[in-house]
């Protein structure tokens, strides 16, 4: 939280803030999760100079109540940075002076050309904070929280996420475990003791979100936190936490980048040329989003930016585009040929947004994925409706699941191009159905990165699209050999005689799978009694003697509590919860649903199922990976369920292909899973 000139606001991840000398400021903490500061001091002749460079009244900058401000996506924000860096990397002195004022010069003047006045937190809200403070009432809860404010609880969670980016029961538990990790330190009480005290109803809950904020256990807290306590922090009166765990720091620059970044009467956008028929625009909302991670990390080309009178012409001369000031309106064009238009617009009363594409008459439309309501077995998209979220529909009598691939292709207007939105939440994208002429996409939240594909053929955006998402990976040669699997083997007499009736009629068999009962418990990883503790033994018997190879099936990224695993889950704080913190039950075996995007997920996980490789299994089927039935207040580790339930199937596979990788690196992984989106892949995984 940042009180400058007698108000309050909270300053969000990627806020640019130019402070003058007259600025009254200073900033204080509602959570305690890691934060970076970057501060860049600017001599008063230096920053005259740069006033004069960019033409701008003195008066601009320092008349304003408030300073000048700008909140730049993360991806944008990172590239500041990066920019940045170079400054102190430059020996010259003369050169240094040079540079900094070029970068410093746009910083300001895009602060300036956006600058808005902070919106000021309530006086009841901060009184509410100031009280909530108090161990007495955050370790009562929202209850109190509820009796203190006077407002109803929507009232309550609208102002605490407009004002602080987190919900009332978020703010809560960040204080609930910082004085849990002040009675972990004094070595007086048990750690299930201080979960009551601190407020928590269940061991998990507690475990949860003590290893969220402090990235450990309780009790790796105590051994780690011994002698470490420092400084006091001055607007707390408080002793300050380990600095092991508590990250306020400023940053270090590495590499540089150089940032085109376009202002219309309708968005903010940072535009890139990443080769010479591949554009991006990146539309600056100022929020931070989930990571796809279906983009691959890749440089700039060369291109041209030049400001035009009604204007912005980017790119370069393979493709670019026209960006329109008054009305947002993108045109792209492939080598000097118009290839499309597009048009941003934010919803009236979500966090989401609507493009609408123009599509010429009688043009094939191709591309998202596999879907089961209308375009089954169907190419051309044109005339359909598509909502994309994974999942497996059998109520519908379609047991094939949905592929959501945000990628349409045009064969256009004389020249086919590619249009991928990176961007995670269920989208709906309507082609041509509503308007014959008109690709309407409405994302209800999520970011809006565009990119922009042109080439002479359709395979030739097929390959573009694989280079910025990863090209297919070969699966093990046995693989593409027969499968034997069954709803389920019983022991291993019923596999002798399978295997054994295959090698009598001369049928080849190159893999046998266990499905999903196979272990002891719900996902435990371990060999079912009724095994008789043969599988090691059996299965190299049968590599050697026939070369058939094992794959193993789960019933889901979900435990049971019976599980005699169940317990390490918890502790280890695996599992996903609500927006209450409890854990969350999902699944058709109803199991309790672990985190795949948290990565102690990988951590837990990797001991138990090399066990299991070393017995011979050389490949997982994953089963329920949409993740079946998660609701709609889930919480993940990466973000909401809006934002991680497409790419959850993504981080189960690549999970398992890590650990597999990490187990016998001489061999190819293999995953067969149910479902997935843009990225996977990257590694070899069969849907």
């Amino acid at each position: 939280m940042h009180n400058i000139n007698g108000f309050s606001e909270c300053c969000m991840s990627g806020t640019a803030e130019l402070i003058r000398p007259k600025d009254c400021h200073e900033y204080s903490f509602i959570n305690h999760y890691d934060m970076e500061l970057i501060s860049i001091g600017i001599d008063k002749g230096v920053m005259k100079e740069i006033i004069d460079f960019v033409e701008l009244s003195p008066d601009t900058v320092d008349k304003s109540e408030f300073p000048p401000q700008i909140t730049y996506s993360p991806a944008m924000a990172e590239k500041l940075t990066a920019e940045l860096s170079k400054i102190g990397t430059i020996g010259d002195p003369r050169k240094k002076r040079t540079y900094a004022k070029a970068v410093i010069s746009r910083l300001v003047l895009e602060m300036v050309q956006t600058a808005t006045s902070p919106i000021k937190i309530p006086y009841w809200l901060e009184n509410l904070i100031t009280e909530m403070n108090k161990p007495e009432n955050f370790t009562a809860g929202l209850v109190r929280m509820l009796e203190l404010a006077c407002v109803s609880q929507n009232h309550l969670n609208r102002e605490m996420k407009k004002h602080f980016g987190l919900t009332p029961t978020e703010f809560i538990n960040s204080k609930r475990v910082v004085y849990a990790s002040e009675l972990v330190t004094e070595n007086k009480l048990s750690v299930m003791e201080i979960c009551g005290i601190c407020g928590f109803e269940s061991p998990s809950n507690f475990y949860y979100n003590f290893r969220k904020i402090f990235d450990c256990t309780p009790n790796e807290f105590k051994k780690k936190a011994k002698n470490q306590y420092t400084e006091k922090y001055d607007n707390y009166g408080e002793e300050k936490p380990p600095k092991m765990f508590y990250n306020y720091k400023y940053r270090a620059f590495s590499e540089v980048f150089f940032m085109n970044i376009i202002h219309t009467d309708s968005f903010t956008a940072n535009v890139l040329a990443y080769a010479p028929s591949l554009i991006c625009i990146d539309i600056n909302d100022g929020k931070t989003h989930a990571n796809s991670k279906a983009i691959l990390p890749f440089g700039e080309t060369e291109s041209k930016f030049t400001e035009v009178n009604d204007g912005f012409i980017f790119g370069t001369d393979s493709l670019s585009a026209k960006i329109l000031k008054s009305t947002g309106l993108m045109t792209f064009f492939g080598n000097s040929h118009a290839l499309t238009s597009c048009t941003y617009s934010k919803s009236s009363n979500t966090n989401g947004f609507e493009l609408n594409i123009s599509v010429t008459d009688g043009k094939h439309i191709y591309g998202l994925g596999q879907d089961n309501d209308i375009a089954f077995g169907r190419l051309d998209r044109r005339g359909t409706v598509r909502d994309m979220l994974t999942g497996q529909r059998i109520n519908q009598n379609h047991v094939t699941a949905d592929y959501p691939i945000p990628f349409i292709i045009s064969t256009g207007c004389g020249k086919p191009y590619g249009i991928y939105l990176d961007n995670t939440s269920n989208l709906n994208i309507d082609i041509c159905c509503e308007r014959s002429d008109n690709i309407r996409i409405s994302a209800p939240d999520g970011a809006c990165r565009i990119y922009i594909f042109s080439g002479d053929t359709i395979p030739e955006i097929v390959c573009k699209y694989s280079e910025i998402t990863g090209r297919a990976s070969l699966p093990p040669l046995w693989v593409l050999g027969y499968m034997q699997s069954k709803c389920s083997f019983w022991n291993w007499e019923e596999i002798d005689d399978v295997i054994l009736t295959f090698a009598k009629k001369h049928i080849p068999l190159d893999s046998i799978v266990f499905d999903f009962d196979w272990a002891q418990y719900f996902n435990n990883y371990k060999w079912a009694d009724r095994w008789e503790g043969k599988s090691a033994e059996k299965m190299k018997y049968y590599r050697e003697k026939y070369g058939i190879h094992f794959m193993a099936s789960n019933s889901g990224p979900m435990l049971k509590e019976d599980s005699d695993t169940f317990e390490s889950a918890v502790n280890a704080g695996i599992l996903a919860h609500d927006t209450e913190g409890n854990t969350v039950t999902c699944g058709h075996y109803s199991g309790k649903l672990m985190d795949f995007t948290n990565p102690e997920t990988e951590k837990w996980l990797s001991p138990q199922i090399e066990k299991v490789m070393d017995d011979g299994i050389e490949a997982w089927w994953l089963d329920l990976t949409e993740p079946e039935g998660d609701a709609e207040n889930t919480v993940y580790f990466e973000g909401s369920r809006g934002e991680v339930h497409n790419i959850f199937s993504n981080a189960v596979s690549d999970t398992y292909h890590n650990i597999m990788k990490k187990h016998s690196p001489e061999k190819r992984s293999f995953v067969l899973t149910r479902t997935g989106t843009a990225g996977i892949q990257r590694k070899p995984t069969a849907l």
